[in-house]
């Protein structure tokens, strides 16, 4: 496991976020990681909004709302765990 995933699982159980809301926010992470074939830290948001452009066209059948939640969270905790002290 990575240190940036521990970090983000750590936040996670700090906030007592539901097991199924932590599956969400590490699925979003993955794809967006996966599209773009860099490490989460190297994401910006300007990629993310692509991202959720390109989806939003691909998948019409999800309503915004669902794309956009779990990705902004997942990406507003790497950011902010970039930019924190690691929490012990």
């Amino acid at each position: 496991m990575t240190p940036l995933r521990q970090k983000m699982i750590r936040e996670m159980d700090l906030k007592n976020l539901s097991i199924h809301t932590r599956r969400a926010y590490i699925a979003a992470v993955t794809g967006l990681s996966k599209h773009y074939q860099q490490h989460p830290e190297s994401i910006i948001k300007e990629m993310i909004a692509d991202y959720l452009g390109l989806r939003a066209i691909v998948q019409k059948f999800l309503s915004l709302s669902s794309m956009v939640s779990p990705t902004y969270q997942c990406s507003s905790y790497c950011s902010q765990m970039r930019h924190s002290p690691t929490v012990i």
